[in-house]
């Protein structure tokens, strides 16, 4: 099934992403093994007569009260305006209802206008907009003079994962689109085939830890040419310490780390609505690249 799988993702990526990158089939049987996805009930698989795997519909639970859901549809571009994710659709929507399920979001990239139009035609209204950036690795970042106190550390994921749980869940606690995190969903990610230890930080103020930054490899098929990207997530700093430039530091010496590693560039993802980190990252060199529409359906 994987196989399978990874073959139609790359096939609709290739078809408009301008990001793509192949994907391999270990990156999908990482990606799905955490506790929460159920292959047997959480994926559907639409097959043509010569049993070729042309569309795909996914439900990606979310620990999360009220009862969430992400869900993702895939069609082949061979086999798109024939009705097929329609009914991909009302499958992922009726088996949502039937698990007691109130709320699903869909994340639809600005450059499908066609993939928009389709959601909003299906009663799905929007909710949210996440902004793409990406930044250039080409020298070093500048170091920064910072308030005497404040350090930055790897984090040792065999023995921290519990900080790294607390971190995270108090710097997006006011976020209402944050799943929080536990130390068995954090497991589950650091057996990702794409993890790397030593792109996880924490920052310190007086040894006290205020903040988190952590990067992900892109894997993608391995090729010759192939250029290294990392993806920059839970990046934040606690309520009481922010505003310090203590953020941009942690940021930086991720940048830095990831740029002595042979990592050509770095993309994150923010909240268009959050101002102040659209800002940092701004001034951190980062640029906006196309931006994520999230999509709701009540139940």
């Amino acid at each position: 099934m994987f196989g399978d799988y990874t073959a139609l993702f790359n096939a609709v990526s290739s078809f408009d992403n301008p990001d793509h990158v192949e994907f391999s089939e270990d990156y999908f049987k990482s990606s799905f093994s955490q506790p929460r996805v159920d292959l047997a009930n959480d994926i559907v698989l639409v097959r043509n007569f010569d049993g070729e795997l042309v569309a795909s519909g996914t439900i990606f639970p979310q620990n999360t009260t009220p009862a969430k859901s992400r869900i993702m549809v895939q069609v082949h571009p061979d086999y798109r305006c024939q009705g097929i994710g329609t009914k991909v659709l009302h499958y992922l929507t009726q088996n949502s209802i039937e698990r007691g399920i109130d709320l699903s979001l869909c994340r639809i990239p600005s450059y499908r206008p066609y993939a928009i139009s389709f959601v909003k035609n299906r009663g799905f209204e929007k909710d949210h907009t996440w902004i793409k950036m990406q930044f250039e690795h080409k020298i070093p970042g500048k170091p920064f003079i910072l308030h005497w106190g404040f350090r930055v550390r790897g984090l040792n994921v065999k023995k921290e994962l519990p900080l790294w749980a607390q971190l995270q869940n108090e710097i997006f606690e006011d976020d209402s689109h944050y799943e929080p995190a536990d130390v068995e969903s954090l497991t589950t990610l650091i057996n990702h085939s794409s993890f790397d230890p030593n792109l996880i930080l924490v920052g310190l103020f007086n040894e006290k830890p205020i903040g988190l930054c952590s990067g992900w490899p892109i894997n993608s098929k391995p090729t010759e040419s192939r250029k290294k990207k990392v993806q920059i997530q839970g990046m934040g700093i606690v309520k009481k310490y922010r505003k310090q430039g203590y953020g941009q530091a942690l940021l930086f010496e991720l940048l830095n780390r990831a740029f002595l590693k042979g990592y050509t560039s770095s993309e994150l993802v923010v909240q268009s609505s959050n101002s102040a980190a659209c800002s940092m990252y701004t001034k951190c060199g980062f640029k906006e690249k196309y931006r994520y529409l999230w999509f709701k359906k009540m139940y």
